[in-house]
Parts: C-alpha cells; structure tokens; sequence
C-alpha cells in the first residue's frame, strides 16, 4: 500500500478538489474525472466561466492530468463524460492534433425510442467461411457482416456498394458552428476515424459502427466524417449508425441540414436486422430485443 508524504498530499489535493467542485464522498471518481478536476483548478475554470469554453492543447492535458489527450477525450457516449463534464454539461472536439475546444454544448444526439418494425432478415453468402456471427465481440466483425449482406444497399435502397475509405485521417480545413456557444470555430486537419466507408455511382455511404446499445451518441463521429467528403464530393455522403447487439443490427441513417452546423442533425430512416447465420429467425430476433435494455 502507498504511504508516506507524497500519498498524503495526494489525498489532500483529492479532498481540496472535491470540496472545490462539491463532489460527493459518495461519488468514486476515476483518474480521468481527476485529471479534468485538476485541468478546471489550474485556471480553466474560470476561463469557463467568463466564456463559456476555453482552448486547450494537448500538451496541457497531459502535463495537468498526467494522462494520455486521447483517453482524456474519448466520451462516446454522454455517459461516458467524467463526471465534472456531466454536471457542467460539457463537450470536448479536437480542433487540430494539438488541441481541444471544451464548453458548454450538447455533442450528443439520443437515438429514437425502441423500434416496433419488423426484424428484417437477411443471409450472409454461403461461400464466406470465415465471417461468423456468433459471438461477434468487434465493430469490424459486425460491420463485414452487414456489408457482405447486402444490408446496407437494402437499408438504403441503393445500389451495389464497395468498400473504400476506413480508419483514421484527418478532417482537413473546415468551419463548424456551434450554436449552443454562439460561435464559429475553425477546425484545422484534427484527427478522426472512419470505421467503414462504402461507395457507388451515387453515394458515399459512411458508417459508425458499436457493438453495444446505448441512449445516444457522440455527434462528432459521424459529423466529422461526414464534412470532410460533403466538401470535396458531388455525389451525396450518407452518415449511417449502426449498432449490432443479441443479434440484432439496427441501423439508422442521418442527415446535416446545415452543413456548417453539426446540431442540424435529423434521423431519416431507421431499420434492424438479423442474419442467418445467428441462427434467430424474426420473431426470435424480436423477443430478443423486446428483452434487452439500452446500456447507460
């Protein structure tokens, strides 16, 4: 066990902090949500205050919270916010590789109530000896299966699509408004990732996919995405979510009203599937879901 003065002072500093931002002693915080604590208590909280937001390198991060940017800024979900964020009701977005905007403004969008449409059932060919269904434990997994489907061109009603684009890149030069704030940020080449991309004569169709259900999700992972072709494209760029849970893939296809704004979010259509090769016929796949509920 650790001892001595140096954990003494830590324990202080825990104790200043929580009396500082008034967390319960209920509350067990993590080293993210001290590390957040910490960057507030070195001047950004009053930055926040005066402003609403304030920059912050990725430097600062790490030098303040001794931790990794990119595990400091990682919230999917707005569950998965340190618990300063959630109180404050606080988003972060890269701006660049280097730095972050953090501030008062709603980056999530919650997806629609539980879906009441009939589970669509579709077969994975036969030849694929290697893609199973079972146990699926990755987001890569899911996404082969629904592509090797055919799902995505039946969601869709489109064409057949190939596979183009994935992983991580940057956004390029971009404007995002963001409302909430009132202001207009400009976004320089910040890192973000594409787990499937899938393109025909017509569409680039752009996936975010998870393995788990949730209440919402972070706007940024499809926005993102989404601005970098909508600005170098003709043909239309197709922000998709997919989530794959008990065997069951839901789908949800998005739209930006405004370009410029991330927050003109709209759902256009949504769906669920299930495969042969989970071996759940559709109203097996139905009480499936009628069962399971959303993860916090």
């Amino acid at each position: 066990m650790t001892s001595g003065p140096k954990a003494h002072a830590g324990r202080e500093l825990q104790e200043e902090l929580r009396a500082r931002f008034g967390v319960p002693e209920s509350v067990k915080l993590g080293v993210n949500d001290w590390g957040w604590l910490r960057i507030l208590a070195a001047g950004y909280g009053e930055e926040l205050e005066r402003r609403g937001y304030f920059f912050i390198s990725a430097r600062e991060v790490e030098k303040i919270s001794a931790r990794q940017p990119r595990l400091m800024a990682k919230h999917d979900f707005s569950t998965s916010r340190p618990w300063i964020f959630q109180r404050l009701q606080l988003g972060i977005v890269p701006v660049s590789r280097s730095e972050y905007l953090v501030g008062r403004f709603n980056l999530y969008e919650k997806f629609p109530e539980a879906q009441r449409e009939e589970v669509r059932t579709l077969q994975l060919p036969a030849s694929l000896d290697t893609l199973s269904l079972e146990g699926v434990s990755s987001e890569a997994v899911a996404l082969n299966g629904a592509s090797a489907s055919g799902m995505l061109e039946d969601f869709l009603a489109c064409g057949p699509l190939q596979a183009t684009v994935a992983g991580r890149m940057s956004t390029r030069e971009m404007q995002v408004r963001l409302p909430d704030l009132g202001v207009e940020v400009a976004v320089d080449r910040a890192q973000m990732e594409i787990d499937g991309g899938f393109e025909s004569l017509e569409h680039l169709v752009l996936v975010e996919a998870k393995n788990h259900l949730s209440d919402d999700f972070n706007i940024r992972q499809l926005y993102f995405p989404y601005r970098r072709f909508q600005q170098r494209l003709a043909k239309e760029v197709v922000p998709v979510y997919l989530v794959y849970s008990n065997g069951i893939f839901h789908l949800y296809r998005y739209e930006f009203r405004d370009p410029a704004d991330f927050r003109s979010i709209a759902l256009v259509d949504s769906a669920r599937y299930a495969l042969s090769a989970s071996h759940l016929d559709a109203q097996a796949a139905l009480d499936i879901v009628r069962a399971v509920e959303p993860e916090a």
